[in-house]
């Protein structure tokens, strides 16, 4: 798991194995040569069920290290969203504790979860010739799948500040977002409403409002641009998403500093996206006010680069420039924690994941094994 790196078992790890395997040869053989091929039969059975007892030992000791790891890193989380606050008021930042509606651009979704969500969802499959193989599935499924959509419809921006910097206005927070790599390892260990708790991480998202909506174009861009592979929004999928205007974001990344700030050593990862320069960066436990004052800065001077005479001819007529902007899509440009190297561009995607309609923002990767069939007309 990502937050709690799960020691293997012992027996899939070489030497233990095979020293494992030599031992318990031998004590079959010993126990055949002096009590016979009965007592074989019964060390077997025992030998099964102290294996069986060990692993569940070991699963047992695993998951309790996870919830002990995820309260320590909620509680780390809450500490630092007090010290923000604190922080904002010394500053003359204004702070928000919450916000529902500056997270509706950055995967929540409203909707209603019913209470019975199983009658829901057969009422829903009634009369569209779902077969008994399908419904079994879509049902053992469908209580996860109603805690992620739970966890959509509830998700809410924290520790909100609002500051101007080089003129530029500034928004950042922190959404509680879900690692589906590690919900797919705990899916079956825990119930689902344990699993999408352990499951959750927080993304630090900072915001500078930009003076028009442009195209988007992820920094990441200038690395395969620089490497003469550019590529566009709708031609490759996953990771490789990085702009949606070519001749945009070749005229952007050409601009000396602009294309400094994407390529330089260090250079923090960002993206445009309409009317927002975006950048974000996910942890365990959040972000210290320092460094949300800090990034601040950085990505407001990496606006101030912006030859913004220039790029009225790029502008997105009819865009939202509302921060909310609700969208089917989002793309984050960030590096997991600051980790070097070139920087990802991961995608969620809006997805229906119930028959009956719930949705959730999903990455890419993890969309087509989550999402449901779509209702016939």
């Amino acid at each position: 798991m990502n937050r709690t790196p799960l020691a293997p078992h012992a027996l899939t790890r070489t030497p233990h194995n095979q020293i494992f395997a030599v031992l318990s040869l031998t004590v079959f053989v010993a126990v055949g040569l002096t009590l016979g091929g009965g007592a074989v039969g019964v060390a077997i059975v025992l030998w099964l069920a102290g294996l069986l007892g060990y692993g569940h030992r070991h699963g047992k000791r695993q998951l309790d290290a996870v919830e002990r790891d995820r309260a320590r890193a909620a509680a780390t989380h809450a500490g630092l969203l007090a010290e923000r606050e604190r922080f904002a008021q010394r500053e003359g930042m204004e702070y928000e504790a919450a916000s529902a509606r500056l997270a509706e651009g950055f995967g929540r979704i409203e909707q209603e979860i019913p209470d019975d969500l199983e009658a829901s969802e057969r009422h829903s499959g009634s009369g569209q010739g779902v077969s008994f193989k399908e419904t079994a599935r879509e049902a053992a499924r469908l209580p996860l799948a109603g805690e992620i959509a739970r966890h959509a419809a509830g998700l809410v921006a924290q520790g909100v500040v609002r500051t101007r910097v080089e003129g530029f206005p500034v928004t950042v927070f922190d959404l509680e977002v879900l690692d589906h790599f590690d919900l797919e390892e705990l899916r079956g260990k825990r119930k689902p409403a344990q699993a999408v708790e352990l499951s959750k991480d927080y993304l630090t998202v900072w915001s500078v409002g930009l003076p028009l909506a442009l195209p988007y174009v992820s920094s990441a861009y200038a690395w395969h641009d620089a490497h003469g592979e550019p590529c566009l929004l709708g031609e490759l999928d996953g990771p490789e998403l990085r702009a949606e205007d070519a001749d945009f974001a070749a005229f952007l990344m050409s601009v000396p500093a602009v294309r400094s700030a994407a390529l330089a050593a260090g250079a923090r990862p960002w993206c445009v996206d309409g009317a927002r320069l975006l950048t974000s960066v996910r942890t365990n436990s959040g972000t210290a006010p320092e460094a949300v004052r800090a990034v601040a800065a950085e990505l407001a001077s990496v606006a101030a680069a912006f030859p913004w005479r220039e790029l009225e001819r790029f502008r997105v007529e009819g865009a939202e420039d509302d921060e909310r902007s609700r969208a089917a899509r989002v793309l984050w440009t960030h590096r997991w924690d600051g980790a070097p190297g070139a920087p990802a561009v991961g995608r969620w995607e809006d997805t229906r994941i119930t028959r009956g309609g719930l949705r959730a923002f999903l990455p890419a990767t993890h969309g087509s094994s989550w999402a449901a069939p779509v209702p016939n007309a």
